[in-house]
């Protein structure tokens, strides 16, 4: 699975993720994003 963001997850988000990985252990998870969060000013 690809998951792409604009920006990389919030720790809610990264959670999430986690709890779909343990859920789905034999699903190869990929995340890109292009920008940082929170976004650097």
């Amino acid at each position: 699975l690809y998951l792409y963001s604009e920006r990389n997850p919030c720790e809610s988000c990264q959670g999430v993720i986690t709890q779909f990985k343990q859920k789905f252990p034999n699903l190869e998870i990929t995340l890109f994003w292009d920008y940082p969060y929170p976004p650097l000013s």
